[in-house]
């Protein structure tokens, strides 16, 4: 057992995701990720990209999903 997050909830990504091979949508994973299996790789040039790895049980094909982030500051009321 990893250490695993709910991305669907922390990030809002989504619930489901097209693999490049087989181009049939297929569920992300994103709502159990294992960090430690999953080996999610910040980018190296402090851009705000996230890789995120990404397995389709379908055509057993590997791939990434690329995450961005921007923080926006607002004054508290």
């Amino acid at each position: 057992m990893g250490n695993n997050l709910d991305l669907n909830s922390l990030l809002s990504l989504p619930i489901k995701i097209k693999c490049p091979t087989c181009k049939r949508k297929i569920k992300s994973y994103f709502d159990d990720y294992d960090i430690e299996c999953g080996s999610p790789d910040a980018s190296n040039y402090e851009d705000g990209y996230m890789r995120l790895m990404i397995y389709c049980d379908i055509c057993e094909t590997t791939f990434y999903g690329v995450v961005e982030s921007k923080i926006k500051s607002i004054e508290l009321d």
